[in-house]
């Protein structure tokens, strides 16, 4: 008999890959950095576009440390 499988306790849309980070990092017990929520909640407010939030994400993964 196969395994069972996880309940899904949330369904998204296809392009809600905010949601499903968001969601992710949570199940598996992590936390965001001050600078992430930051940029989420700039992002939710419509203060910056996708496109702003992808060029810093690689901004600071660039960055030295």
């Amino acid at each position: 008999m196969p395994p069972a499988r996880k309940a899904r306790t949330a369904s998204f849309r296809r392009d809600d890959a905010l949601a499903r980070a968001l969601a992710s990092t949570r199940l598996e017990g992590g936390t965001l950095s001050p600078e992430q929520q930051a940029l989420i909640a700039a992002y939710q407010a419509g203060d910056i576009t996708a496109d702003d939030v992808a060029d810093q994400t690689v901004t600071a993964a660039r960055a030295p440390r």
